[in-house]
This record gives C-alpha cells, structure tokens and sequence, in this order.
C-alpha cells in the first residue's frame, strides 16, 4: 500500500513540474478522490505543500 502511495506521489510531482494544471486536477489524475488528503501526505513525504514545492522545483 505503502509502495503505490509513493507512487502516486512522485508521479504528481512529476505533474506540478511540467504542468501548469490545478493542484486538485493532479490529485485526482494520480487517484485521490480529496485534494487535502493528497496536500498533507504530499507535505509529509516531500516537506512542503504541493504549491510550494511547485515554486521551488520550476526556480530550481
């Protein structure tokens, strides 16, 4: 379970990096039925928020 969490996750990532699509549209697009379920275990695995980490991967 824990696996294809982590899957889902670096796949949205992927997604906020070369997309410009809704937080909630990538959510649901890697299987999450509620965008503030996917934000806090998107912040646990990564540090920051979903629109945070956004910025910091399109400056970085």
């Amino acid at each position: 379970m824990q696996y294809q969490k982590d899957l889902r996750l670096l796949k949205a990532r992927e997604d906020l990096k070369m997309s410009r699509a809704k937080v909630s549209e990538i959510a649901f697009s890697v299987g999450y039925e509620n965008s503030a379920q996917f934000s806090r275990e998107y912040a646990r695995k990564f540090g920051r928020s979903p629109r945070q980490d956004r910025r910091a991967l399109a400056a970085g």
